[in-house]
């Protein structure tokens, strides 16, 4: 058990913390959290709401494992307690699902829709941006679709004048041309530089002559 993990099953397990208050110091999500507790202490049994007596850690231990933590202070509104990061591990972990979906059943201690829309402009958005597809859209494009688009991206990246050809920009790109599929269904089934590097090795077959 490393010395970080340590520190996390020690704040859940002697401590009494809640995993989602120690998954937001230690920037990561609650189900990681869990993962490393059922891992290195399979024996531990969360409190519940009945409980009387929650153990508390000792104030010279909880000094000692402050070293390995990063937390993250609140300024200001209750949203600004969570980072961009946390916000997107936790929405992966529960994949594509609605706003009235996630909030009746998002996990203990996570941020609200609102609070995703507020800090990523609206859901659709904080979907993309945690590489998940806001639309469903997956099956309706082949590999060959997506690298087709993918070519069209790169033919006109190149005739911009900024010359920007990475998967942000393709993003952008896409929310543009809504009849190309988004970069989280691009990256459905191949990475972004698998599809990118086809799309180039055809564009360029299609630019060598052919030989007599």
């Amino acid at each position: 058990m490393s010395d970080r993990e340590q520190a996390i099953v020690t704040q859940v397990v002697e401590g009494g913390r809640r995993m989602a208050a120690v998954a937001r110091d230690f920037g990561i999500s609650r189900q990681r959290v869990f993962q490393i507790v059922k891992k290195n202490s399979p024996e531990y049994t969360p409190p519940t709401a009945m409980d009387g007596n929650t153990p508390q850690i000792d104030p010279v231990r909880l000094s000692e494992l402050a070293r390995y933590e990063t937390p993250v202070q609140p300024s200001g509104p209750t949203s600004s307690i969570y980072t961009d990061a946390q916000l997107l591990s936790d929405l992966r972990d529960a994949g594509r699902v609605s706003m009235a979906q996630w909030n009746a059943h998002r996990p203990e201690g996570a941020a609200s829709a609102r609070t995703y829309i507020k800090r990523f402009g609206s859901w659709s958005e904080a979907l993309i941006r945690a590489g998940l597809d806001p639309t469903g859209q997956g099956s309706r494009f082949s590999y060959d679709a997506k690298v087709e688009a993918v070519q069209r991206f790169l033919t006109e990246a190149e005739a911009g004048p900024d010359h920007r050809f990475g998967q942000r920009h393709y993003q952008q790109w896409a929310l543009e041309h809504p009849e190309v599929p988004r970069l989280a269904t691009i990256k459905q089934g191949a990475s972004w530089s698998a599809v990118r590097a086809e799309a180039v090795k055809r564009s360029l077959d299609l630019t060598e002559p052919s030989s007599a």
